[in-house]
C-alpha cells in the first residue's frame, strides 16, 4: 500500500533530452544542440546537417567524453537516442565519411601555409598604412593657441550668461529659440548655475508639454512643474519679455537639458 503504479509514475522534464556538445571531423565548428531521447539517430543527423554541413548519408555519430574519449558510435539510424549511454554537454562527433571532404579540409587548413613578416621598421617606412594616419591625426598634439582660444571662448559664454541672468527675474515671460514658426514659451522658474554644465542657466516652466523634465536633471530638483513642461536653457538662447501663451508648439530642440 502507499506505492505507486508504474503507470503513474512520471519523468522529470529535464530528463526526456539531453544536451549535446556538437563538433565535425570537417569544420571547426562548436555548437551546443537538445534533442529528445526519444528521437532517432536519423532524426538527428538531419538536424545536424544544417550545422555541420555534412550529408546525413555520409554521417557517423560518435558520442564522446569531454576529455575526447570514444564512448560508442550511434547506430543504426532506427535506434533512439535514449538507447545509448548519453548524458548533458558530453561531444556529439560528427565524422563524414566522404572521401571528398578530407580534401576540402586539406584546402581549408592554412595552418602549414608559409606566411610573409613584415619586420616593424620596414612596416614605418610604407605609405598610407593605418599606422601612417593614426600617427597623422588620431595622435597628433593640438595647437597649444587653438585649445588657448577654444579655452578662452567657453570661458566668455559663461561670463555673458551671468550677466543675462542677473537681469532675469523669476516668473517672466519668455520665449526660447530664434525660430518665430515655431516658437516655446513659458515663464522663468530658476535662475542661476546648476550642477550639470557650467555657467549660469535659465529653468523654464513651457506652456506647452514640449520640454524634457519635470524641474528636475540628473536626480536634482531646480524647480516643481508637470512632466515635460520643464526645459533649462542658455540664456543667450531665451528672449524676456511680453509673450503670450500660444498653441499647437511642435518644435523640439536638441538644444534642450
Amino acid at each position: 500500500t502507499g506505492g505507486k503504479k508504474k503507470e503513474d509514475l512520471q519523468i522529470p522534464p529535464s530528463t526526456m533530452a539531453v544536451w549535446f556538445v556538437v563538433t565535425s571531423s570537417t569544420t571547426n565548428v562548436r555548437a551546443e544542440k537538445k534533442f529528445s531521447l526519444d528521437s532517432s539517430v536519423e532524426s538527428v543527423k538531419n538536424s545536424l546537417h544544417l550545422v555541420v554541413g555534412v550529408s546525413p548519408d555520409s554521417m557517423i555519430l560518435q558520442l564522446k567524453t569531454t576529455d575526447g574519449n570514444v564512448i560508442c558510435s550511434l547506430f543504426p539510424d532506427s535506434a533512439l537516442v535514449g538507447d545509448f549511454p548519453v548524458a548533458d554537454h558530453l561531444n556529439l562527433h560528427v565524422v563524414d565519411t566522404n572521401p571528398s571532404a578530407n580534401l576540402c579540409t586539406e584546402f581549408s587548413d592554412f595552418s602549414n601555409v608559409e606566411k610573409y613578416m613584415m619586420s616593424d621598421e620596414d612596416y614605418d617606412k610604407r605609405k598610407g598604412t593605418f599606422r601612417e594616419f593614426k600617427q597623422r591625426h588620431l595622435t597628433k598634439p593640438k595647437n597649444q593657441s587653438e585649445i588657448d582660444e577654444k579655452n578662452a571662448q567657453k570661458q566668455e559664454r559663461v561670463q555673458n550668461s551671468e550677466v543675462i541672468c542677473e537681469k532675469v527675474s523669476i516668473g517672466s515671460r519668455c520665449e526660447i529659440g530664434s525660430n518665430s514658426s515655431f516658437p516655446k514659451r513659458g515663464k522663468i522658474s530658476f535662475v542661476g548655475r546648476v550642477h550639470f554644465a557650467e555657467g549660469s542657466w535659465l529653468g523654464i516652466e513651457l506652456d506647452e508639454p514640449y520640454g524634457k523634465n519635470d524641474g528636475c536633471v540628473k536626480g536634482k530638483r531646480y524647480f516643481s512643474c508637470p512632466k515635460k513642461y520643464g526645459t533649462f536653457q542658455q540664456p543667450q538662447n531665451v528672449r524676456v519679455g511680453e509673450f503670450p501663451p500660444i498653441l499647437d508648439d511642435d518644435d523640439d530642440s536638441d538644444d534642450e537639458l
